[in-house]
């Protein structure tokens, strides 16, 4: 009898798993194979001496014949093998393997699945011990958040502990061959802004946290969503988590553009003409994939579920907004500490998700009152920010901020200065948007 794992023998096929390997040794094209296959798809010996383990030890071992020859013949095969014997055993031991007459793409197939299963029955079974004993929650919004996390990995196939490292390489390998396969194609390799003097100084966003900072008025919700808008244009999908504003006002600032502003629609003071502008942007921006949580005050813990259940009902997003760090719930009496957590926070659902944060956040009581332009140690909770953030743009407007902004030349009065302050993959320095202060837009 084969001495597997402690799993129900449904979730096992060691013929299966020998008739993949015959395959290979009589020929078959097993490049495919190699490619959707880990030696973790592997779970058991045959009937026979082997230890427990052989298949995956066989397993990795024609991976790195693979990965430093290429396609090999069968003797040479058989030769590699023998010379691997310390780690794989001896060659008579797997002879004769069985053929099932299934073809090398099914057997692929069905190894994934059953692998698959086996995940799902590991996690049943932590779930039934997490019930058990608490799993350490202190409550139980605490063990259904550990479970669902447990739950994505199940899904996703993300490693639960350490990934070993030729795993870890592969799959730079292959973002590096997307890359320059885009690159070709001349498509963006992350999520550009929409404004190209930014993009130009930052490169395209990655999936990672980035900070907006600035005085208060400066415009960083109404940049924040003028790059929002611009990404979903893209036909990427935007998610906004607003604890400042309603929906109603940040429709406002939406629908704002150079022939009506949001102060002209708050008042009431639109003509026909205006009226129709509006309710053709409206239609213009109602098919945009964004979408907008309004909750106040919410906490870490309160956003990842609110993230797992926007991602569950509408797909992964490629751009996260908060708006903005500052009104979230720290729940913590020290606010450095607070700030900390948040920051930490938005760092693994970047990772987690796959995607890009926007975090605005407010500047510390001295750099909001001095009349300068905005520095990394001016961010509240500095520290813990530098740190996480990618990248950290302030924005500043001279003619408002500045300490004489009357020496402000005229034609200078309507610009705001995006000072990139960070960027953990390009460059730094300053670039000038237009601002249009009726209508509360940004341009190049």
């Amino acid at each position: 009898m084969a001495e597997y794992p402690s799993f129900p023998k449904p979730l096992l096929d060691d013929n299966l798993e020998l008739a993949l390997l015959g395959a290979i040794f009589d020929g078959e094209p097993y490049e495919e194979a190699i490619a959707k296959l880990s030696p973790a798809h592997f779970v058991g010996p045959a009937k026979g001496p082997r230890r427990a383990g052989s298949h995956a030890a066989f397993w990795m071992t024609l991976e790195h014949i693979v990965d430093t020859h290429g396609r090999v013949s069968r003797p040479e095969l058989f030769a590699a093998l023998h010379d691997a014997k310390d780690l794989v055993g001896e060659l008579s031991d797997f002879l004769p393997l069985p053929r099932m007459g299934l073809s090398v793409d099914h057997m692929v197939q069905k190894l994934a699945e059953l692998r698959q299963r086996r995940k799902v029955f590991t996690f049943t079974q932590m779930v039934t011990e997490a019930a058990a004993r608490g799993d350490g929650a202190s409550d139980l919004t605490d063990l259904w958040d550990s479970l669902r996390d447990q739950v994505d990995q199940v899904q996703s196939g993300r490693p639960s502990s350490f990934q070993p490292m030729n795993e870890l390489l592969a799959e730079t390998l292959d973002d590096i061959h997307e890359r320059v396969d885009l690159r070709r194609s001349g498509r963006a390799l992350g999520i550009s802004t929409g404004f190209k003097a930014i993009d130009q100084v930052m490169g395209p966003l990655q999936p990672d946290p980035y900070l907006l900072i600035g005085r208060p008025g400066v415009g960083k919700t109404t940049l924040a969503l003028n790059i929002a808008e611009n990404v979903a244009r893209e036909g990427f999908k935007v998610f906004m988590f607003s604890m400042e504003m309603t929906g109603t006002q940040l429709g406002y600032k939406l629908l704002s553009d150079y022939s009506v502003g949001s102060g002209h629609m708050l008042t009431g003071r639109v003509n026909s003409r205006q009226m129709g502008r509006i309710e053709e942007r409206v239609e213009d921006k109602s098919c945009l994939n964004f979408f907008v949580n309004t909750s106040p005050a919410l906490t870490v813990k309160k956003m990842r579920s609110l993230l797992r259940e926007g991602v569950r009902q509408n797909g992964k997003p490629s751009l996260v907004l908060v708006d903005h760090a500052n009104l979230m719930d720290y729940e913590s009496q020290n606010p450095v500490e607070g700030l900390a957590r948040v920051s930490a926070g938005m760092k693994e659902f970047s990772k987690t998700y796959g995607c890009t944060f926007l975090v605005l956040t407010q500047l510390s009581r001295r750099g909001t009152h001095e009349k300068r332009p905005p520095k990394l140690v001016d961010i509240r909770g500095s520290g813990a920010w530098e740190q996480d953030a990618t990248g950290v743009i302030a924005l500043y407007r001279p003619a408002a901020e500045a300490e004489h902004p009357e020496d402000i030349p005229p034609d200078q009065r309507d610009k705001v200065q995006a000072i990139i302050l960070k960027n953990r993959f390009g460059g730094a320095g300053t670039v000038t948007l237009g601002w249009n202060g009726i209508t509360g837009q940004f341009c190049d």
